[in-house]
């Protein structure tokens, strides 16, 4: 129950074009308790709302902390976040200092998200969102120092062309 109310919640969010629920995924609660769609929720559903958002940023944060655990320096490490979707790992890594280069098929929406993050918080310029598919990296000249896939490999189904354009 909790997570349908989760994902109605996402998809109303989505559909009226409010950045208040991919700010929450970001972990800047503040801006999704002042969302119109949040303020209508009961209080019972707006705790349920900000417990779940608050679980998706700590899941998100855990693999970053992993990921930084592998390094002992770890400042301008080179990072392509295949999948980036809105930047959440790739956030987190930036934090961290890496030079995150982030590619997805769609990232219209986490460009608008970038410039309205980009006044907030300095580690937004580490970022740089490209649009492209995994299955096709021969346009990269450099190489990276790492390359995550949080969330992406169950969505492949060739996963040999995969593996093989990012070695």
């Amino acid at each position: 129950k909790e997570f349908l109310t989760y994902l109605v919640f996402e998809t109303y969010q989505e559909e009226k074009n409010d950045y208040a629920y991919q700010m929450a995924r970001l972990g800047v609660i503040e801006e999704l308790k002042q969302s119109e769609v949040y303020k209508a929720l009961k209080e019972k559903e707006q705790i349920k709302i900000i417990n779940l958002m608050k679980w998706q940023y700590n899941r998100v944060k855990r693999m970053a902390d992993a990921i930084i655990g592998n390094f002992k320096d770890f400042t301008d490490r080179k990072v392509l976040d295949i999948g980036c979707g809105i930047g959440q790992l790739s956030y987190q890594l930036s934090k961290a200092g890496m030079q995150v280069t982030a590619m997805d098929l769609n990232i219209e929406e986490a460009i608008r998200i970038q410039k309205k993050l980009s006044d907030k918080f300095t580690y937004i310029k580490n970022v740089t969102f490209i649009k492209g598919n995994a299955l096709d990296l021969s346009f990269f000249k450099s190489q990276f120092d790492m390359v995550t896939l949080a969330d992406v490999v169950e969505h492949i189904t060739e996963k040999e062309k995969l593996f093989s354009e990012i070695n």
